[in-house]
């Protein structure tokens, strides 16, 4: 049963831990909008809140209000970079068909992308400077049943935040 759940939460379950240090992740210096501006309590809200509503809306297998809260491009799991809402809803869709009823979830701390230092490949560290800036937010969760973590990559603009990212 706990390799079936491990196995479950595996989908979402950020596989990598978790540092911070005092030099920055190069976020590309692209133009994905003007970042957010204001103070970092308000965006540090922002981002947490998108970032737990995300969490619900795949813990309850709710694809519409998953998609409320994304925006392109989209890391999706290390693995590419999504550009098309279409493609990202079928993976989504994909993704949350799982039953998760069983397992918690819970905030364990949140980042600027900066400051957080995954171990991530390369290939994974090169997709996310198309994605994120320096100053966007990445929100951890831990989960119940492993010592998994999750990490939701959020981005904030003109006042309002989306999940343009996860890992496994």
């Amino acid at each position: 049963m706990r390799k079936y759940l491990i196995a479950t939460v595996g989908i979402l379950g950020l596989a990598f831990g978790c540092h911070v240090l005092s030099t920055s992740a190069n976020a590309g210096g692209k133009d994905k909008k003007e970042p957010a501006k204001g103070s970092d309590a308000k965006i540090d809200k922002l981002a947490t809140a998108t970032a737990e509503g995300f969490m619900k809306a795949v813990w309850k297998q709710d694809i519409d209000a998953v998609m409320k809260t994304v925006d392109l491009p989209f890391f999706f799991d290390g693995v590419e970079n999504l550009k098309d809402r279409d493609v990202l809803k079928r993976k989504m869709e994909r993704l949350i068909n799982r039953d998760r009823s069983k397992i918690e979830y819970k905030l364990k701390i949140q980042f600027r992308f900066k400051d957080f230092s995954p171990k991530l490949t390369k290939k994974s560290r090169t997709l996310l400077k198309d994605v994120v800036a320096d100053n966007d937010r990445v929100v951890v969760f831990s989960v119940s049943v492993s010592d998994d973590l999750i990490g939701v990559f959020t981005r904030v603009r003109g006042g309002k935040a989306s999940v343009v990212g996860f890992r496994d």
